[in-house]
């Protein structure tokens, strides 16, 4: 099992414990390395060196073996357990675990971490500019595991076809392999005896694993008295011609890029926090995301399992390539990146190039022969931000920011090298071409979202294209020399806190109606707004098939086709041209009908005088574990429940029994504000809000988890 609350009881210092005197505080896990502003900060604050010292008791060693891991840190690390050295990693994205059974001693052990955040050169994804930050500190979970002399160190499942599936057990030790493993899904049960490393098993049958239907059995294996389990999902991932296919179904990619940094604390998330990002993106419609430009969290990952989202997962960098020794790294990069995650179903990419950097022949042809050996049943992918790259993956996946107004994507013939006929991803488009901020004018947040419109819709009516995702999801902190010169890029469809713009509302307009009916509308009915006055032109984003649209003093609206530069997309996007009105006139409240199969599902009611009413606040669960944390969505509402969009109000906010991560007064953004809160302790977590003599509260459970 693993040693009892491993998270708890860190002691920190910034420095070297080892030569420097250093004032210890208690932190728990995740830690990031320094608390940052949200804006305008020096990317300086969070490079430098740190101690974390951890003292842990062992009654007896026996024959045992200990394992430590640490799943994530910022960025290269050396441990030492009772003075001995241990282990020593530049692998952060993807963690470390590492036997320490020689260093262990009966009674008190203590281990010193030496954690340097400074950027390496010598280390992808460093030696040339960043656009996104790379923040310090021991960023994830980290554990101790106690296991027999003799034990599993992990296991394989690689789906056949035909409901065959090869199971590779990876044993340390010297006694003979004799596990059990079962399958379980709903209320089938498939168990099996493994003798072998290598084992062929046949299911009578199997519930497939794929977007639509993201089907997880359920697999324990028994070995020595110890238990392992884990989700896994069987499909067929293959190219017929220039289409994906899951399971032999075509699939057309809709997504967005993922960044894993969160505002103050940089990448010290739980893993509620990184369920609830990718909860978000499911909650846009997506079913693609490509994670931009590192490994992520198995959490993360965990849950795009679970929700359908196709996953495209790179090795680290951004456009530098170092010498012969750097790409080595990257080379190792990627095989600790494909030993970590191989069985998570949802990743149906491996990248094996560094984003958006040149063609680089020896090191692409090393790292495309070691992911097509470890791992021949996905594809492989490289992002590049150029046209006639040499291709030695399955499809070119490139960024495309060639959009002017007129012509949404290039066609394939100008971005494939001659004599190549492949299918194209693309991986990138937005972004820095058009940065929007939640509280830019309207005319500016819908020029971000039609813009998002248009490709996507280019892309899903084009052959020769698998899909596309925009950048990006959510707005994200940066170096100076990119963004907006406050340390933030916004570029994504949602703000840094996870709140939607303009943009998130087209996304969810194009989601499945499984996934919830959706209406919204490019205007926040405020007729001084746009230039010249007026709201038209007036889209309206819904995953309806009609619309009705009504205003005091008008004819009626009937709108049953979309507007035909969006043809192809899954969901018309309705656009109304004249609305009547003069400035000066008095301005009149306004209702959208949204129709399914001709009956109206879901309206939203646009007010011409909006006030504010009330306060909402939305918690990501309503139950968590008491070593993790809870989102909070605020939003200040007017009478007829939708967010003041202008608002830049005062909020408080108070907490019992939890941590806030960030101020306690900030300012609403855009009428909107997103927060997360840690468990201290088992019990009831209470959050309140207050702004403008308005005030609402929420109460979340938290449960004991006394061993992780």
């Amino acid at each position: 099992m693993f040693y009892s609350n491993w998270n708890r009881g860190w002691e920190f210092a910034k420095g070297d414990a080892r030569t420097d005197s250093c004032a210890f505080s208690q932190v728990d896990l995740p830690h990031s390395n320094v608390l940052l502003p949200l804006s305008y900060f020096d990317e300086k604050d969070f490079q430098f060196v740190s101690t974390y010292r951890k003292r842990f008791q062992i009654p007896s060693k026996g024959e045992q073996r200990f394992l430590l891991s640490f799943e994530g840190f910022g960025n290269r690390i050396e441990a030492y357990l009772n003075g001995s050295p241990c282990l020593s990693s530049v692998y952060g994205y993807t963690g470390e675990r590492v036997d320490i059974t020689p260093f262990v001693q009966e009674g008190e052990n203590i281990l010193e971490v030496i954690l340097n955040s400074e950027e390496d050169p010598d280390t992808p994804p460093f030696g040339g500019l960043l656009d996104y930050l790379c923040f310090g500190g021991l960023y994830r979970k980290s554990h101790l595991e106690i296991v027999p002399s003799t034990y599993l160190e992990g296991v394989r499942i690689i789906y056949l076809g035909d409901n065959q599936a090869k199971i590779e057990l990876d044993k340390v030790g010297e006694a003979p392999l004799d596990v059990e493993v079962t399958f379980s899904f709903q209320d089938e049960t498939y168990t099996f005896h493994l003798t072998s490393s290598e084992t062929i098993v046949t299911f009578p049958s199997l519930h497939l694993w794929s977007p639509k239907e993201p089907n997880l059995y359920r697999v324990s294996l028994s070995f020595l008295g110890r238990e392992m389990s884990l989700e896994y999902g069987f499909r067929i991932i293959e190219l017929k011609g220039k289409e994906l296919c899951i399971n032999g179904e075509p699939i057309k990619l809709f997504g967005l890029n993922r960044h894993q940094s969160y505002p103050y604390i940089g990448y010290a998330s739980t893993e509620g926090m990184e369920r609830y990002d990718a909860k978000k993106l499911y909650e846009l419609g997506l079913n693609f995301v490509r994670l931009s430009h590192y490994p992520m969290s198995e959490a993360f990952l965990n849950e795009c399992d679970r929700l359908g989202l196709v996953v495209l997962e790179e090795i680290p960098g951004w456009q530098h390539l170092g010498d012969e020794s750097w790409q080595k790294r990257g080379t190792t990069y990627l095989q600790k990146m494909i030993q970590r995650d191989y069985n998570h179903p949802c990743i149906v990419f491996w990248g094996v190039r560094i984003n958006e950097s040149p063609d680089c022949h020896d090191f692409y042809i090393r790292n495309n022969e070691l992911a097509k050996k470890m791992d021949p049943s996905r594809l492989r992918a490289g992002v590049r931000c150029f046209t006639k790259s040499e291709l030695l993956e399955d499809v070119y996946s490139w960024n495309d920011f060639s959009f002017s107004g007129n012509k949404p994507v290039e066609e394939p013939i100008d971005v494939l090298p001659d004599n190549i006929d492949a299918p194209i991803l693309i991986t990138e488009f937005g972004g820095h071409t058009y940065p929007t901020r939640k509280t830019d004018n309207e005319g500016r947040e819908l020029e971000q979202a039609l813009r998002h419109a248009l490709i996507h819709s280019a892309v899903h009516e084009k052959k020769g294209f698998i899909g596309a995702s925009g950048w990006c999801a959510f707005d994200y902190n940066t170096h100076h020399t990119f963004g907006s010169g406050d340390k933030i890029c916004y570029h994504g469809v949602c703000d840094i806190f996870r709140q939607d713009k303009m943009a998130a509302s087209f996304y969810k307009g194009q989601r499945d109606r499984s996934r919830g009916l959706f209406l919204d509308c490019s205007s926040s009915w405020a007729f001084g707004e746009r230039n010249y006055g007026g709201v038209t032109p007036l889209y309206i984003f819904t995953n309806c098939d009609a619309v009705l649209f009504e205003m005091e003093g008008q004819p009626s609206i009937y709108l049953n086709q979309g507007d035909p530069r969006f043809a192809s997309l899954p969901h018309p996007i309705f656009r109304i041209d004249s609305l009547h009105g003069a400035w000066g006139l008095d301005w009149k409240n306004a209702k959208i009908t949204g129709y399914v199969d001709g009956n109206p599902v879901i309206s939203k009611t646009l007010l011409a005088d909006p006030l504010p009413t009330s306060l909402s606040l939305t918690p990501s669960s309503k139950r968590i574990a008491d070593d993790d944390a809870v989102y909070f969505g605020v939003q200040l509402l007017d009478q007829a429940g939708n967010p003041l969009v202008r608002s830049t109000d005062i909020l408080e906010i108070t907490v019992n029994n939890g941590t806030l991560i960030g101020p306690r007064i900030v300012t609403l953004n855009g009428g909107t504000y997103g927060f997360y809160v840690k468990a201290n302790q088992p019990g009831k977590l209470d959050v309140s809000v207050s702004c403008r003599g308005l005030s609402t509260k929420q109460e979340v459970a938290v449960y004991a988890k006394n061993s992780i």
